[in-house]
Order: C-alpha cells, then sequence, then structure tokens
C-alpha cells in the first residue's frame, strides 16, 4: 500500500507528552515510538518510547521488561499500574495508552481525520453495505474502508482488507492515502470493539449511522447493554468529538433508544426506518424478480426506484446512507445514484445453477442477519424450496449457535450444518451446539468439512429447483483453522462444482444416494 505525509515524530513527543517533559533532559528527542516490543529499533537515534496497552488477547505491560532489553529510553503504561513496575527509565502513566497511541497516529499522519468529512457507521449488521451505499451515493470523492476492502481514491485499485476495523496505525495511513487521492469523504465501518478499546480514540467523525443491534460479541462485552454502550461511545463524545450529524434506524429498538438520546440531549439525528414520524421513510418494499420496488419519503421528496439487491433489510440500510448523503448533496442527485447502487461481494450474492436452482452467497453470522436473508429470500421465492447452510465460528459468541438453529428451522425446508473459522475448537462439537437449538433434530443434517456440505447443498438445490442461501463468510477467502487461515473460498467451491457439474450431466450425489442425473 502507498501511503503519504507522514511526518516526523518530534513535534508528537512536545505536544503529546509535553506533561512529561520534566522527566527529560532539554532539548530531548524522540527517536521512535513502538507498541510490540519487537519494533524497537536499537539503532535508532533518540528516546525510544514503548506503549504498553491491554488488548482481548496480550497485555502490553507483560513485554516492558523486553521492550528494556531493545532499547526503549521511557515507558507509556496504564496508571493503574504503576505500582507494579519499577524500571530505570522514565515512566509515563496515563489513563489509558491506546488513546495516546491513536493521538500519536493521527499527528503523524497530519490529522487525515479533521481535512476529510469522515462518515462512520456502526450497527450489528449492515455496516458494509451501508459504507459501500455511502460511497456509491457520494461518489468518486468518497473511499471506504469496510470489511470487504479499502477504497482510497485516485483511481486505484481497492486493496482486499484484513478486518472490519484496523487499528490505529493502519487507519490513520488509509485516511492519508484517501486524503492524497483526492477524496473528500470516507465511509468507515466501526465496530464495538474498536470503540470499546479506544482504538481510534479522538477519531473527527462528521456523521455516523446506526443500523441496528442485536446479540453478537456478547463473550467480550457480556450483555447487550455493554454491547450498545460500546456503540454509544461514537455518539455522546467518549470516543472523541461528537459526529456533527447522525442517522438512526428507529425500526430497530435499541437505535429508538439512541435516537430519543440523541434528541434529549440536543444533537443533530435523522430518523429513518418505516414510522409515520421517521425523517427518511420507506413507504413501501415489494420484490420484484431479483430487485425490490420501493416507495421512499424523503423530507417532502417522494419517489420510487427499483434497486438491484434483495430484502427490507437492505432496503433500510440504503435508506440510512441517503439519510446520511442527504447532508452532502441533493436528494434528486441521491434519487439517481441510488437505481444504479451493488451490492457488495458476498451480500446476497446470486449465483445461477442449472435449471431454475440458485444459491445466494451471504456474510450472515448472526441470527438476526440470518432471519433477514432466510426472510427476503422467501419473499422473492415464494414457490420453490428454500435451503440454508450455515455454520458458528469458534472461540466465540456460543450462546448464538443454537439461536441460529432455531432461525433456520423456521425458515428453511432443507438445513446444512457445518463449519465456519472453527479456530480452536473442534468443528463437530460447534456443530453439536447449534444443533441443540433444533426442536425436530430430523430437520437438519450435519457435514462439518465445508467443502463437501456445500457440495451437497449445491446438489440439494438443483434436484430440488430450490434457492440455496450458503450463509457465514461471504466475501471472505479464508477459513481459520487452529491458528492458521488456510485458503477457501465459497464462492470458489460453487463456481468448480458448477464447471463439473453441467445441465445434463452425471454426478455423485454426497447425500449417499446412487448417481443420478441432472
Amino acid at each position: 500500500m502507498e501511503v503519504f505525509g507522514k511526518v516526523d515524530e518530534r513535534p508528537i513527543w512536545q505536544e503529546i507528552f509535553f506533561e512529561f517533559s520534566h522527566l527529560f533532559p532539554p532539548g530531548t528527542a524522540v527517536g521512535q515510538l513502538a507498541r510490540r516490543d519487537s519494533d524497537l529499533d536499537p539503532s535508532r537515534e533518540g528516546v525510544r518510547v514503548f506503549f504498553a496497552m491491554e488488548g482481548p488477547r496480550e497485555d502490553g505491560h507483560r513485554f516492558l521488561a523486553s521492550a528494556l532489553s531493545r532499547g526503549a529510553g521511557a515507558l507509556v503504561l496504564e496508571r493503574r499500574r504503576m505500582g507494579d513496575f519499577s524500571f530505570p527509565v522514565p515512566l509515563l502513566p496515563v489513563e489509558n495508552p491506546r488513546h495516546y497511541w491513536s493521538l500519536v497516529q493521527s499527528r503523524q499522519w497530519r490529522g487525515p481525520d479533521r481535512s476529510l468529512a469522515l462518515l462512520a457507521v456502526t450497527g450489528t449488521d449492515g455496516k458494509t453495505t451501508c459504507a459501500f451505499a455511502l460511497q456509491q451515493l457520494l461518489g468518486d470523492g468518497c473511499g471506504r474502508i469496510t470489511t470487504v476492502d479499502r477504497q482510497l481514491g485516485g483511481g486505484r485499485p481497492p486493496i482486499p482488507s484484513r478486518g472490519t476495523t484496523p487499528d490505529a496505525e493502519e487507519t490513520f495511513a488509509l485516511l492519508a492515502a484517501a486524503r492524497e487521492g483526492g477524496c473528500s469523504h470516507v465511509a468507515l465501518e466501526l465496530t464495538s470493539q474498536a470503540l470499546q478499546q479506544g482504538r481510534l480514540w479522538g477519531l473527527s467523525v462528521a456523521g455516523a449511522i446506526f443500523s441496528n443491534l442485536s446479540p453478537e460479541h456478547l463473550d467480550y462485552h457480556g450483555t447487550l447493554e455493554n454491547y450498545f454502550d460500546s456503540k454509544l461511545r461514537l455518539f455522546d463524545g467518549r470516543n472523541g468529538p461528537e459526529p456533527d450529524i447522525s442517522a438512526v434506524c428507529v425500526d430497530d429498538p435499541w437505535g429508538r433508544k439512541l435516537y430519543h438520546f440523541l434528541l434529549r440531549s440536543g444533537r443533530r439525528v435523522l430518523s429513518y426506518g418505516s414510522g409515520p414520524d421517521c425523517d427518511f421513510r420507506l413507504l413501501r418494499c415489494r420484490p420484484d424478480g431479483d430487485r425490490i420496488a420501493v416507495e421512499i419519503a424523503a423530507g417532502k421528496e417522494l419517489f420510487s426506484a427499483n434497486l438491484a439487491t434483495l430484502g427490507r433489510f437492505n432496503a433500510l440500510n440504503l435508506l440510512g446512507a441517503l439519510a446520511l448523503s442527504s447532508r452532502y448533496l441533493p436528494i434528486n442527485v441521491l434519487r439517481e445514484r441510488l437505481k444504479s447502487f451493488r451490492l457488495p461481494p458476498g451480500r446476497l450474492e446470486t449465483v445461477p445453477l442449472a435449471g431454475r436452482a440458485r444459491a445466494f452467497l451471504d456474510y450472515a453470522h448472526t441470527a438476526g442477519a440470518l432471519r433477514s436473508a432466510l426472510t427476503a429470500l422467501r419473499e422473492h421465492f415464494p414457490d420453490r424450496p428454500l435451503g440454508v447452510l450455515f455454520g458458528c465460528g469458534g472461540g466465540r459468541d456460543r450462546e448464538k449457535r443454537p439461536a441460529m438453529a432455531a432461525v433456520a428451522e423456521a425458515l428453511a425446508d432443507y438445513v446444512l450444518v457445518t463449519s465456519d473459522n472453527p479456530r480452536r475448537e473442534e468443528p463437530e462439537a460447534i456443530c453439536r451446539e447449534i444443533c441443540a437449538g433444533f426442536s425436530r433434530p430430523a430437520a437438519h443434517h450435519t457435514v462439518p468439512d465445508r467443502r463437501e456440505a456445500i457440495r451437497r447443498g449445491l446438489a440439494w438445490a438443483v434436484r430440488s429447483e430450490g434457492v440455496l442461501l450458503i450463509a457465514g463468510k461471504g466475501h471472505e477467502t479464508e477459513q481459520i483453522i487452529g491458528d492458521a487461515s488456510i485458503p477457501f473460498s465459497d464462492g470458489d467451491v460453487v463456481a468448480e462444482w458448477a464447471e463439473r457439474t453441467p445441465m445434463g450431466s452425471t454426478f455423485p450425489w454426497t447425500d449417499g444416494a446412487a448417481d443420478r442425473t441432472v
């Protein structure tokens, strides 16, 4: 990745650490700032400063001695931990080292978040679709930093993502690159973990969207209330300057709670949803083949559109992006751009199969997202059998496993349970916990090998002329097994299967039946 505009660290030392200047000789210069002990470079002149940060997996305070051995001349650590350590270099106690680290990164890249209109999207589901919609509605001058990719303007091709919200180093470098690429806006997905950890503390946000909240990451947050509170940090000033304006989905109960909080506190907020009092209202939404026909009230403007997407939930995501974009462009311009919207990769991405059969790839990995996707497919294909293939990630969110099974059983005719990034758990054990949520055990099939499960699901879809939702991974190109990331793409598996089993050919049905002809 090409980045631009990084500056010398000396003014950062003076600006961020002026309160500790008495601990150093006059004229002290900083040689390096690092948050990993392995990054410290003993050859660098000046004081090398190590930031000890607590994270979900590692506690940076464990590496203070190692940092010292690599030449650290000052240690930034949490104030509450000061009494635990004694080292022969200045200790710089702060409330949260991660906050200072974020400020450092912003200053290093000349505050790109302050020279761009940064549009942050948060919520359990729909963040990527909202961010893509913002980028498409606002045009070439808007970059994006999403779960799928990073688009930084200047005619550069998108950069594949390695996660959702990057660390401060990467985020501010990406924002600087977007600024140098000619962007005036950037749409950014912000996760609850990033907000809770203060990963981008001090970030200047021009506008924000809240899409919804449903049970996820409760292994991290503990309760839904804590989960919501982490999202609230984006809006109430605890993560930095409050957004100039927010768009909130009030069809969601947590969205209504946020909306009324923002109203009571005098902050600028737009409501969107289907209620009669919404600033941006979805009046009608009906299936129209592989599209949806919508009627929208945007303030006093009424208009209809036929959108290249499926499902009411996606119509609401687009409505949220439309609401926030209306601050920057007239509705008549946005209305025309909305007609050409395209979903991100792996979001109800359609794959035609033999005959009338269809497969859809979707990132849905929560009970709420699975319900939305299955409901949309049932509405669009009411006369077809509906199947679903899904799994749950290892090492997290165990409580959602039976909940997803209950949704699948209620809405699908054919259910395959498989693996989805099992990490350090046994895939069979995860499948058993998922299956505990079925009320009719015989109504599902368990195939822990995801490749084999997809093949079996596709065979069912072609045989029954049905619709198969392959859920959980969407655009992803890896399967995490143990600590290793193994190349794996649902889309590639579907393409390989379709190529080997054209209409009229004979192939083995993997459910144990004899070979049959499609």
